[in-house]
């Protein structure tokens, strides 16, 4: 259910539309509908079971996913829940808007990362900017597929219970403008 809000959040946010989610045991037999899971959801395994399509814990890989859409249905199967949440990202990308509203074209997609790391470094915001770092977080992270967030903290910034860091970045940061080994030694050859 959470990545199913994940993307009715998604729908609404960027193209005002408003779906619906179910939670069920039993397949539609008509009607359209979007399925998202691991192979571990009773209902994504009947319905690779329906289709023919071969997903387990070992294919396509931990966070790899089977992505298919046809007139009828979506499907999004992970062989664990990150592979699902990468196939919805993937989903996420094929949704266009065109004159005669939104569309997704057919697709059969077995996708897996090629490395098991795949991250970004960020900074610390300020308070001011922590909504939009998480959006940031969520929403480009998301996106690229990225499985680590590595946050760098220092005592640049005013830290009122802890003084002695803020004392040590400050002499930190003296000693190396003072030793200028903050420049590239080639700036410093140049007479610079």
């Amino acid at each position: 259910m959470l990545l199913a809000r994940f993307l009715v959040e998604e729908l609404s946010d960027q193209y005002d539309l408003q779906l619906g989610t179910q939670r069920t045991d039993v397949l539609p037999e008509s009607g359209r509908f979007i399925l998202v899971g691991s192979i571990q959801n009773p209902l994504v395994k009947e319905q690779c079971t329906r289709w023919n399509l071969d997903v387990g814990a070992k294919t396509p890989g931990s966070e790899g996913y089977l992505l298919r859409v046809d007139e009828r249905a979506v499907l999004i199967a992970g062989s664990h829940d990150r592979g699902a949440f990468y196939g919805l990202q993937s989903f996420r990308q094929m949704v266009e808007r065109e004159e005669q509203g939104l569309q997704i074209h057919a697709a059969r997609l077995r996708d897996w990362p090629e490395k098991p790391f795949r991250g970004v470094k960020l900074y610390l915001p300020g308070r001011n900017n922590i909504p939009f770092f998480r959006r940031f977080v969520g929403d480009f992270m998301a996106r690229y597929k990225l499985n680590t967030l590595m946050v760098e903290m220092n005592a640049c910034m005013r830290l009122d219970r802890h003084p002695e860091l803020n004392a040590g970045w400050v002499a930190f940061a003296r000693d190396t403008n003072w030793s200028r080994r903050n420049y590239p030694p080639e700036f410093l050859t140049n007479g610079k």
